[in-house]
């Protein structure tokens, strides 16, 4: 441990031109693999040439909606009863801008269609689903609706929006939680490693 603060202090060159050169590997080894999804003005996570990505592209023309589910309603129909999903399909088409392209299991009078594919086979569960229109923030636009659309008994909210949505707030506070447990670890190595206050806490500035 003690070998690395000497060759620091006796070979600082070296330390630094060995340090750009891991820089320079690590960057070109990876630094590539986000233009590389990226291209064609596609998401940088998703490969624009795959499957996947081509498909959600003829959903997107012929629909004139986004291909992924931005709001999904379970409806207990034993608990909320068969208008509730009539209710729901009310709640979802006052918000035109974000919301489009929405499926219920009604016939053309507004009435429970019992062949409908969104009705479970015992014809106690209710799916709605929704999309939103192309251009807009699924997201942002899903959450949005979800939180303007008041509790409902019997009604449980999904989707891709309020997943992604759950994620990145988990996400923001697991490295929030992180890096105030690594932070004041690493100063402790620091420290121990460079044997004083200041040599540890200048590679965490």
């Amino acid at each position: 441990m003690r070998a690395l603060p000497r060759l620091l202090l006796r070979r600082p060159l070296v330390t630094v031109v060995a340090v750009f050169v891991l820089v320079g590997l690590a960057a070109s080894v990876g630094g590539r693999v986000p233009g590389v999804l990226a291209r064609n003005g596609g998401d940088p996570f998703i490969d624009a040439s795959s499957k996947v990505a081509r498909t959600d592209v003829v959903i997107e023309r012929s629909s004139g909606a986004s291909a992924h589910l931005a709001l999904i309603a379970l409806i207990d129909l034993d608990t909320a009863g068969a208008d509730r999903v009539g209710g729901v399909v009310d709640a979802l088409r006052r918000h035109p801008r974000d919301i489009t392209a929405i499926a219920a299991p009604l016939d053309a009078k507004g009435r429970i269609d019992p062949t409908s594919p969104l009705l479970s086979k015992d014809g106690t569960q209710a799916l709605v689903t929704a999309r939103t229109p192309l251009g807009v923030d699924q997201v942002a636009a899903g959450v949005r609706v979800r939180q303007s659309i008041p509790a409902m008994e019997g009604v449980q909210w999904g989707g891709g929006s309020l997943v992604t949505d759950t994620i990145n707030q988990q996400v923001e506070d697991d490295l929030g939680r992180a890096e105030s447990i690594a932070l004041p670890l690493l100063l402790l190595v620091a420290i121990f490693v460079f044997r004083s206050f200041l040599g540890g806490v200048l590679p965490l500035l």
